[in-house]
């Protein structure tokens, strides 16, 4: 749960994005500490929130084994997809800040905004939206898990609709959805494995 924090923290910290690259050049320049934190932050958060997928994905393997591996597997691409995202987002503000605007902007459309960043990394970041729906499908089969897998896809839907619209709000929200889904897999487990043996 304490990956899920961080993850929250940091999206709280974050300033709102942009698609457009000199909106995102002056955001960084106005906001560098928390550009810089936020993103530390979701880096630290990665390997801490699979560890809670994996503990997540024991729960749904009870009930739908192929389900469970594949969510999870779409997932471990998608987080990092984002961990790999956030570490260019690191990269941008060192440009940003220690070079010309000119030179800066230039460097940001022709290195990062190229068909093989979007390939290596935008792609599997997508992976995040099925690999919740696979987690979650088999919860919504167990009356006391319903919620939690509803809050699993809602998790999803919104860390690639934000990444997409760069929405600020949306990427809390689904920060929100995942504190709460860690909080019941963290309280339900132990329950749910004593109901299941």
């Amino acid at each position: 749960m304490f990956g899920a924090i961080l993850f929250l923290v940091a999206q709280l910290l974050l300033p709102q994005g942009s698609v457009d690259e000199m909106n995102r050049m002056n955001i960084i320049r106005t906001n560098q500490l928390f550009w810089n934190l936020g993103h530390v932050l979701i880096i630290l958060s990665m390997p801490l929130l699979m560890y809670g997928f994996v503990r997540l994905k024991e729960m749904a393997h009870l009930i739908s084994p192929n389900k469970a591996f594949i969510g999870l597997l779409f997932m471990f691409f998608g987080l990092s997809a984002e961990a790999s995202l956030a570490a260019l987002q690191l990269a941008t503000e060192g440009i940003v800040s220690s070079t010309e605007e000119h030179v800066a902007r230039q460097i940001i459309a022709n290195g990062f905004n190229t068909s093989i960043i979007q390939a290596t990394l935008l792609i599997p970041y997508l992976l995040i939206l099925p690999g919740s729906i696979l987690l979650a499908f088999p919860l919504f089969r167990i009356n006391n898990y319903r919620l939690l897998a509803t809050s699993l896809t809602l998790f999803g839907l919104l860390m690639v609709s934000g990444g997409i619209l760069q929405i600020k709000a949306l990427f809390i929200l689904a920060g929100l959805a995942l504190v709460f889904v860690f909080w019941k897999t963290t309280s339900g487990l132990t329950h749910f494995n004593n109901s299941n043996n």
